[in-house]
C-alpha cells in the first residue's frame, strides 16, 4: 500500500484567499486547472476591485487611489511656478503682491493649488509659514492674522496649532489660476 502524502496551497491576493489542500496528486492537479487563474491574479491583483474584497479593505483602497493621485507626472503648464522637490512643493516664482498680506495670501493660495494638483486637499499652514519665509516677507507677528482674515470664501481654514490646515473650495482654485496667469504675464 503505497503512502499518500497531504499538500496545500494556499494564495491570499489581499485576503481573498484561494486554498487548495488534499493529496498531493489532487493538489497538483488543481494547480494545473487553475494555473492560468492564478497566474492572472498574481500579475494584476486589480482584479479583485469591484468585489467583496474592495469592500473589506476600504482604507486599503482609498491609500492606492491617494497615491496613485500623488504619482501624477505634474502638469507642465505649471514648472514655472513650482516644482516638486523630495516629495515637497517648492514655489520658485516671484510671489505678486505689494504687502505682506498680500504676498501671503496669494502665496497660501498657490501652494494650496500646488497641493491640490496632487491630489492633496488640504495645505497645512505652517508649510505656508515656510514658504513665506522663504521668500523673505514672513510677518511673522501677523502671519496667522493674514491667513485668518484671508477672503473667507477662497478657503476653509481648518484646524489649530500644527494641524491648522488650509482648504481651496472652488473659487479659490479660479483666484489661484488668475494669480498664476499674473506671474505668467509678467
Amino acid at each position: 500500500m503505497s503512502e499518500t502524502k497531504e499538500a496545500k496551497i494556499s494564495i491570499s491576493i489581499i485576503e481573498g484567499k484561494f486554498e487548495i489542500s488534499g493529496s498531493e496528486e489532487f493538489v497538483n492537479k488543481q494547480i494545473e486547472n487553475f494555473k492560468e487563474v492564478i497566474t492572472k491574479t498574481l500579475e494584476k491583483p486589480t482584479n479583485v476591485v469591484g468585489s467583496k474584497m474592495e469592500s473589506q479593505f476600504p482604507v486599503k483602497e482609498k491609500q492606492i487611489q491617494q497615491a496613485e493621485k500623488q504619482s501624477k507626472v505634474q502638469d507642465d503648464s505649471y514648472s514655472h511656478i513650482y516644482v516638486v522637490d523630495d516629495e515637497k512643493i517648492r514655489i520658485i516664482c516671484d510671489i505678486p503682491g505689494k504687502t505682506a498680506a498680500e504676498k501671503t495670501l496669494n502665496t497660501a493660495l498657490i501652494y494650496a493649488f500646488a497641493k491640490n494638483n496632487l491630489g492633496i486637499e488640504e495645505a497645512n499652514v505652517g508649510e505656508i509659514k515656510t514658504v513665506c519665509q522663504n521668500h523673505g516677507f514672513l510677518d511673522k507677528v501677523n502671519y496667522s492674522t493674514h491667513i485668518k482674515k484671508g477672503d473667507p470664501k477662497l478657503y476653509l481654514d481648518k484646524g489649530s496649532g500644527k494641524e491648522r490646515a488650509i482648504k481651496l473650495v472652488r473659487p479659490g482654485i479660479k483666484k489661484a489660476k488668475e494669480i498664476i496667469e499674473l506671474i505668467v504675464a509678467d
